[in-house]
């Protein structure tokens, strides 16, 4: 810092208030021009000596289950992106929701000294892994919530009412679900926002129609069979994850029947692929990227002593051609 003082023609306290941003206390135009010698003779900050300093390392730490499902990508996304634009760079580490695999994640994230963690691996009575709850740094749960506690998430009951709606709207009253791992809090409110709405148009779902699987193409198949297996044939099917519905519009076609013609399918998280599928597969759009951003700052706040309120983001269905058919009035 001496040294591009020297070449700055500036003190060493200016050029170190240049380097933070202060806008407060040193001109934009001094901050732009130390900026400008400090890349062109490649100065780089003392991340060690800045964290002895300040008593943060800019670092925050990421837990989630898997790094193969998109919209665990897509929250990464997010969180990577707002945490850059912050100045902290985000650590994420998978835990396969494992209880001894958390709590030795957290304590290896902790023991780094990160500022603050990002708990998005939480299932169904999982809750805070201990080794957090019994530190000092601060954390918040994305995209998945635990009770009261601090969190962002995707409004995954809303999303679930938004299928049912547009199912009824359509004319379908003989609904089947590939249902979710029923230790993921997100396919238990997606069914249950389903469940509630089709309850209250006098339509119910019974256990013979929702069948629980993991999340990818080879279950949401497997479940599919199984509700052809038990001799429904249903006009319409809710598939809680777009994996589980490429794999249920395969068995469908194993048994004759038409995605888009003869039943009806809508899938959740609206990735990538699902509007290239040969028949484009309806889907709900949760904005993951928003809330990884989200978390990264309401997490920021936190670290700083505030007490930022939890936050819901909305979702919105995208209806394409696997379920923009009504019904025959026969059925």
């Amino acid at each position: 810092m001496t040294q591009l003082a020297q070449l700055a023609g500036l003190d060493v306290s200016t050029v170190s208030r240049a380097l933070r941003g202060d806008r407060s206390r040193v001109a934009s135009a001094t901050i732009e021009r130390v900026g400008q010698l400090a890349a062109e003779h490649g100065f780089q900050p003392d991340a060690v000596a800045a964290a002895l300093r300040t008593g943060r390392t800019k670092v925050l730490g990421v837990l989630v289950p898997t790094m193969t499902d998109v919209a665990y990508a897509q929250m990464l996304e997010g969180i990577a992106q707002q945490a850059s634009l912050r100045g902290y760079l985000a650590m994420t580490t998978v835990t396969g929701s494992a209880r001894r695999t958390r709590n030795a994640a957290v304590a290896s994230l902790v023991g780094q000294r990160v500022d603050g963690i990002i708990v998005a691996d939480s299932t169904v009575g999982s809750g805070a892994p201990t080794a957090l709850v019994s530190s000092a740094t601060p954390f918040l749960f994305a995209l998945r919530g635990v009770g009261h506690q601090l969190g962002v998430v995707a409004d995954d009951t809303l999303g679930g009412r938004l299928v049912a709606e547009h199912l009824l709207d359509r004319g379908h009253r003989d609904v089947a679900v590939v249902a979710g791992p029923t230790n993921a809090t997100t396919s238990r409110r997606r069914l249950s926002g389903f469940r509630d709405v089709i309850r209250r148009a006098g339509v119910e779902l019974g256990a013979d129609r929702v069948v629980h699987a993991d999340w990818g193409v080879a279950e949401g198949h497997a479940a599919m069979a199984e509700l052809l297996g038990h001799g429904l044939r249903p006009t319409a099917v809710f598939s809680l994850n777009d994996y589980n519905a490429i794999g249920a519009s395969r068995a469908l076609q194993n048994s004759a029947l038409e995605v888009g013609r003869d039943v009806a399918l809508v899938g959740y998280n609206d990735i990538s692929i699902s509007a290239e599928l040969p028949v484009p597969l309806s889907s709900v759009h949760n904005n993951l990227e928003t809330v990884g951003r989200l978390a990264v700052d309401s997490l920021l706040s936190l670290i700083d002593g505030h007490e930022p309120p939890s936050q819901t983001v909305a979702p919105r269905l995208i209806v394409r051609e696997s379920s923009g058919f009504s019904a025959h009035p026969q059925r």
